[in-house]
């Protein structure tokens, strides 16, 4: 599998992105992503929201079952976009600097995340 560049524009652009670092993540910290969000401070509901979609997404589809994954901005509207994509950069700095090499992949989502809601957010037109 490539590597997703958060600087290619075509990839992150795409929740098929999103859905190829997902499946990067160790099921345990998957997990365990999946219970920091059920105890996290409802500070931006529809990025909560989505990230929770997001890891149920993912686990059901390691279970067998198939359905699309929208993006951050199904969820996340116009008065929490910049909140959003501060708190996506605190909780990625906070994977990558905990030293631990299965925490990579969860940064990575984050940033993917951020990235992919910049995008959306630019281009409507990408919604689906």
């Amino acid at each position: 599998m490539a590597r997703c560049d958060l600087n290619d524009n075509l990839r992150m652009e795409s929740p098929s992105a999103l859905t190829a670092v997902l499946a990067t993540i160790p099921d345990r910290d998957l997990h365990g992503l999946g219970l920091a969000i059920d105890g996290s401070l409802n500070v931006v509901p529809g990025l909560l929201a989505w990230l929770e979609a997001a890891v149920d997404w993912e686990v059901n589809r390691r279970a067998g079952m198939f359905y699309p994954l929208l993006g951050p901005r199904a969820a996340i509207d116009d008065t929490e976009t910049d909140a959003s994509l501060m708190t996506l950069a605190i909780l990625a700095a906070c994977f990558r600097g905990d030293g631990r090499s299965e925490s990579k992949p969860v940064a990575e989502f984050l940033e993917l995340t951020a990235a992919t809601l910049r995008t959306e957010v630019k281009r409507p037109d990408m919604l689906q």
